[in-house]
């Protein structure tokens, strides 16, 4: 499942990211609410550690949060 979530995430980063660099003039509103929701994925697939770590229960689970958030 760790790996269904990853690429499930990435493809979303990537599409909404292609989706981004369409002009302005040429997108609609779908597409404008498909890009903007990068930000939303990247931070996502950014803090997918720090979620798989709560969902097992980890015993370190501060520590883990702590170096995904500030080592990335």
């Amino acid at each position: 499942m760790v790996f269904l979530r990853i690429a499930l995430l990435v493809f979303w980063v990537y599409f909404s990211w292609t989706m981004g660099q369409i002009p302005s003039n040429e997108i609609n509103t779908f597409g404008t609410v498909v890009s903007l929701s990068s930000l939303l994925a990247a931070a996502l697939l950014y803090l997918l550690p720090t979620y798989e770590a709560l969902r097992r229960k980890h015993a370190s689970l501060i520590a883990v949060s702590l170096i995904n958030v500030f080592l990335g």
